[in-house]
């Protein structure tokens, strides 16, 4: 079926979003088998665990996430480094959100803990889309874009 110019699409914004989502539930995964691996595995404490796995999660996340998602096709160090921060205001969010939810009798645990997932996903999503992975070639000199490390 070809599409025409009254057909419906998504947006960049909602296709970056429903990729976003996609990517999201696998990195959920792999993170719960990396945790479980070194917990039940090597007998690590759950935190520690938990820590590794998330380091090891993001890291791999960032690629799908450069091209996939929001269509970069070079990755950089500097993107990197600001991907690691945007996950840093995600775990910010997210405990935030929890703590306050069940400290103040909101809602149990576990819902509680969904809430709070979701609250830092748009956060994460919108931070990936502004900061991490925004299109700054108008901005951008060919000298500042030769200094980006790309990473291969």
């Amino acid at each position: 079926m070809s599409r025409t110019a009254s057909s419906p699409s998504l947006s960049t914004t909602g296709r970056q979003l429903i990729r976003y989502v996609m990517l999201g539930g696998c990195n959920a995964a792999t993170g719960a088998a990396i945790l479980a691996v070194l917990v039940l595995g090597f007998d690590l404490p759950y935190l520690a665990g938990h820590v590794i796995a998330h380091l090891v999660v993001v890291t791999i996340a960032f690629f799908p996430s450069s091209r996939w998602v929001f269509g970069r096709s070079v990755p950089t160090v500097s993107g990197l480094v600001r991907f690691h921060l945007s996950y840093a205001a995600h775990v910010a969010v997210s405990t935030g959100t929890l703590y306050a939810l069940v400290r103040f009798d909101v809602l149990p645990l576990i819902p509680a803990q969904l809430a709070a997932s979701g609250a830092a996903a748009v956060v994460s999503f919108t931070l990936q889309r502004t900061f991490v992975f925004r299109r700054r070639a108008d901005t951008q000199t060919p000298n500042d874009q030769a200094r980006e490390v790309v990473i291969l």
